[in-house]
């Protein structure tokens, strides 16, 4: 019985990370989503504001309001643009920091098990000796 709850006791732990995992993928992915997503507006409002200024200058008729207008549009979202990569590079450090973290972690984790290592060989030479 004891094996049994130690089978689930694993598995448990093995799907609880998982769902952890998949939770930080699927947040990474919707941020760059919404930064394709921006994107993607702001290069429809070029070509709104390619097919104006075409009108504009065949035409000799002035869209300077609809211009404007789609211009501030473009300005907006490059400033949506700026702020989305901003905060995916933010997410980014901040699991490099995470990484190194750990990475420090288990080199100070093995350095103690080294020296406790090296102690109990000193005992168990003293010992023998």
């Amino acid at each position: 019985m004891a094996k049994w709850n130690e089978i689930r006791s694993s598995v448990s732990r093995a799907a609880n990370s998982t769902v952890k995992k998949t939770e930080k993928f699927a947040e990474t992915a919707s941020m760059h989503v919404k930064l394709a997503r921006l994107m993607s507006k702001r290069d429809e409002q070029f070509e709104k504001l390619g097919k104006l200024t075409y009108k504009q200058l065949k035409t000799d008729e002035s869209y300077a309001e609809e211009i404007a207008a789609i211009i501030s549009q473009i300005d907006s979202l490059g400033i949506q643009i700026v702020k989305q990569k901003a905060i995916i590079e933010q997410a980014k450090a901040e699991k490099e920091a995470k990484k190194a973290k750990k990475a420090q972690a288990d080199m100070q984790s093995a350095d103690e098990e080294e020296c406790v290592d090296a102690v109990k060989e000193i005992i168990d030479s003293s010992i023998s000796d």
